[in-house]
């Protein structure tokens, strides 16, 4: 029986904490994002194109599931790690606001939950 992985953080948890099936998805999948401090990781603005969502529900997500997307990933940089994330987005086509003073940043894993 298919296991329905939107009522059960634990069975999304079994799932998340297999590396060898996040290597073979991250790679089958080819989501893009940008390699920081050796991982594949994605903007907030990258996460609403690839679900095609509004920024408002990536919100939402994020308010009602904030633990769970942060033990999976998820940060929100600021200071000398903001700094280093928007030298490696100068350098690909991201169009990210450079004023900013915090940047929300989606491992593979966050992205997936």
């Amino acid at each position: 029986m298919a296991k329905d992985l939107t009522a059960s953080s634990h069975d999304r948890q079994n799932i998340l904490n297999n590396r060898y099936v996040l290597q073979q998805a991250e790679q089958h999948l080819g989501l893009g994002g940008v390699t920081f401090e050796s991982e594949t990781v994605f903007t907030k603005a990258q996460v609403v194109a690839l679900y095609d969502v509004t920024d408002r529900t990536i919100e939402r997500y994020l308010s009602s599931h904030a633990d769970e997307l942060k033990s999976n990933g998820y940060q929100m940089l600021k200071g000398k790690k903001l700094k280093e994330f928007k030298a490696i987005l100068s350098g690909t086509d991201i169009n990210e606001d450079t004023k900013n003073t915090t940047q929300r940043r989606f491992s593979f894993r966050a992205v997936l939950d």
